[in-house]
């Protein structure tokens, strides 16, 4: 579920019109988006391993938060 997410992550980034953004910065941003979701990804693991946050929310929260940024981010993209 969180690769699912980071596609759609990933499609908002592809399909960005580029009128703004040189597509070189749209990459960057786009990575650096990447590596965020990774490492908050981890913290919460870290914290679910330390017993702070029960199991099913240490598996779902990522992928959840993916998967609703990246609808987010595609459909806002898309509709303007």
């Amino acid at each position: 579920a969180l690769l699912c997410g980071l596609v759609l992550i990933a499609a908002a980034f592809a399909l960005h019109p580029g009128r703004r953004l040189h597509p070189v910065a749209v990459a960057a941003v786009g990575a650096a988006t990447g590596l965020v979701l990774l490492l908050c990804s981890d913290f919460v693991t870290a914290l679910g391993a330390a017993g702070r946050l029960p199991p099913i929310l240490v598996g779902w929260a990522p992928a959840a938060f993916c998967i609703f940024a990246g609808t987010a981010a595609l459909l806002r993209s898309e509709d303007g």
